[in-house]
């Protein structure tokens, strides 16, 4: 039996003028990704982004990443999400 004692998520622009920036999730709570200044990680300057993006919930071991009706849709992994989806 395997368990998975410590986790943490890193996600990490892989296209436009913030590729390769890595962003750490925190243990538990919400993290905003956009255009606005008030997003806790804010990409002012790609035109792909929306000014509220997207969305990370952490807590204990799940992710979730939604969408927030972003102009481009939000992709995970080269895939456009849909719906909130687990990461």
């Amino acid at each position: 039996v395997a368990r998975c004692i410590e986790m943490y998520f890193l996600l990490q622009a892989v296209n436009g003028v913030y590729a390769g920036r890595k962003i750490p999730v925190p243990d538990e709570g919400k993290v905003s990704i956009g255009r606005e200044e008030s997003a806790t990680f804010a990409f002012f300057t790609d035109g792909f982004m929306s000014r509220t993006h997207a969305q990370l919930v952490r807590s204990g071991a799940d992710c979730i990443l939604h969408d927030m009706e972003s102009s481009n849709g939000t992709f995970l992994n080269g895939r456009k999400i849909e719906f909130e989806t687990l990461v």
